[in-house]
């Protein structure tokens, strides 16, 4: 089946891509896999070059054929993308144009404030991608030199979680953004599951004042 995909996300993911996008056809949030097992099914550049030959970028609409749903215990809204199509490049997304439905309005961010959950919270939140609006972002390198971030949800104050969006990769000094959409996207590697410990990664930041 082929599908327009509006892409949201190209964070990091074993040297290649993990791309979340908006299923504009069904209307709900999907991650887009390939069959390589060894990278958790990462997308490659290869496969971001569309019929135009550019490579796709964030919020473009790309159709993209899908062989099936690929669900996982922790990744649920994963897809299969048929390897040997060609995406077509369609156009460009406005972010205000995602419905409401689509923006995370529960209390917690995965069940609580923690930058981690357990493989038994995953299972009973039945998502590993959110959409949420956030309030007072700060964004820095920490003493290890990686990227972190804090932010406000719901009047609570979320601290130290790791950043996967390659735009921040090369700051020096902190990034502030009072109000601010992210992408929050869960992993499936085999560390995680060996440690039972799930990050909650911040995929994609949206500055929106």
């Amino acid at each position: 089946m082929k599908l327009k995909i509006a892409i949201l996300t190209k964070s990091s993911r074993h040297g290649q891509y993990c791309v979340v996008g908006y299923d504009i056809d069904n209307s709900k949030l999907v991650r887009l896999v390939s069959g390589d097992i060894n990278s958790q099914g990462s997308i490659t550049g290869e496969h971001l070059i569309c019929d135009n030959n550019k490579i796709a970028d964030i919020l473009d609409i790309v159709e993209v054929d899908i062989i099936s749903n690929k669900p996982t215990e922790t990744h649920p809204e994963d897809l299969l993308i048929n390897e040997l199509l060609t995406w077509k490049y369609i156009g460009k997304f406005e972010l205000n144009n995602l419905p409401t439905h689509i923006l995370c309005t529960d209390k917690f961010i995965y069940n609580d404030i923690s930058n981690e959950i357990k493989l038994d919270t995953v299972k009973q939140v039945k998502k590993s991608i959110i959409i949420v609006e956030v309030k007072k972002l700060n964004i820095y390198k920490n003493e290890y030199g990686k990227i972190k971030a804090s932010f406000e949800y719901n009047n609570l104050r979320y601290i130290n979680f790791s950043v996967t969006d390659p735009d921040y990769y090369e700051i020096t000094d902190m990034i502030k953004y009072n109000t601010a959409i992210l992408i929050i996207s869960l992993p499936n590697d085999k560390w995680s599951y060996e440690n039972d410990r799930f990050f909650k990664f911040i995929a994609k930041i949206y500055p929106i004042d």
